[in-house]
């Protein structure tokens, strides 16, 4: 990640409230603040947490001087100075807060309730998913994984369905067509298939199951991590084995999360090179293998 896009990263809301801009309204997806910008009475200026992304809807958009973007259009247009100039301001306040998507999920999804579990996949509309969007067949599916029924807070009137992926604390990552999330039990998952000095690091169970199908069934402890969240929470238990595979994805935010396990003397072994090419083991499987 170059200097531009650990600037562009800065989570915008943390940046705002650090540097002195209290919101008039703020939600887990949204805050309002008044303008930094300029002079207002009702808050116009607004954030969407989700997307890491600035509006300012009462300003009239110009060019090179504009009312929506990230952190560094936003320092530009505070600072009025060019995007070299932006970026050095932001990098050089000493410790900073990078956006990552899963911390706002988390606090979304966290009180989402599995209200039903079925031993085995059997909806056809999840079997296709798994089959023709992940590459991954139900045999291998229903070795490890769940059919769970969810409800969310709000409509606790409507039940999805979805593959539910069984945590160690007793919850479930899900993932469905259009959903992807852990129930309001959340962790990590934890395979363990002999007693070794090596582990394996996965960030999602179709990273789990494709490297089975890719490689065959695993010879070392897994974890599975269902958010990025909970690596510095596991830095312990990595410190205890000699070699930690990392099958992260190729991204930024694995990227940071990767720098972190390294600054805390994590043995890492990046195994991504093995699929450079594509976001993640799953997108590599299904690219290039067909069960």
């Amino acid at each position: 990640m170059n200097r531009l896009q650990q600037a562009s990263s800065v989570d915008i809301f943390w940046f705002l409230t650090t540097n002195g801009y209290t919101p008039t309204r703020e939600t887990s997806r949204s805050a309002s603040f008044l303008s930094p910008i300029r002079s207002e009475d009702t808050a116009s200026f607004h954030v969407d947490r989700v997307k890491n992304r600035w509006s300012d809807w009462g300003k009239e958009h110009k060019k090179d001087d504009p009312a929506f973007g990230d952190t560094v259009d936003l320092v530009r247009v505070l600072e009025g100075c060019t995007t070299a100039e932006a970026v050095d301001k932001i990098l050089g306040k000493g410790e900073i807060k990078q956006y990552h998507r899963e911390d706002i999920s988390e606090v979304r999804k966290k009180n989402i309730e599995v209200v039903g579990i079925e031993e085995k996949v059997t909806n056809e509309a999840l079997i296709e998913y798994s089959e023709r969007v992940r590459h991954v067949p139900l045999q291998v599916l229903n070795k490890y994984c769940n059919q769970v029924s969810f409800q969310f807070p709000a409509s606790k009137y409507c039940t999805h369905i979805g593959i539910g992926f069984p945590n160690d604390v007793g919850g479930f990552a899900i993932r469905n067509t259009w959903f992807q999330g852990s129930s309001d039990k959340a962790g990590i998952s934890t395979a363990v298939f002999s007693e070794g000095t090596n582990i394996k690091l996965f960030e999602g169970f179709f990273d789990f199951l494709s490297y089975e199908l890719i490689y065959g069934e695993p010879t070392d402890t897994c974890v599975i991590l269902n958010s990025l969240v909970y690596i510095p929470m596991i830095i312990d238990l990595l410190l205890g084995y000699d070699v930690v595979e990392s099958w992260l994805d190729n991204d930024g935010a694995a990227d940071l999360k990767m720098e972190h396990m390294e600054s805390h003397d994590v043995p890492l072994k990046d195994m991504r090179e093995q699929y450079k090419d594509f976001n993640d083991l799953n997108d590599y499987l299904s690219a290039n293998f067909d069960f």
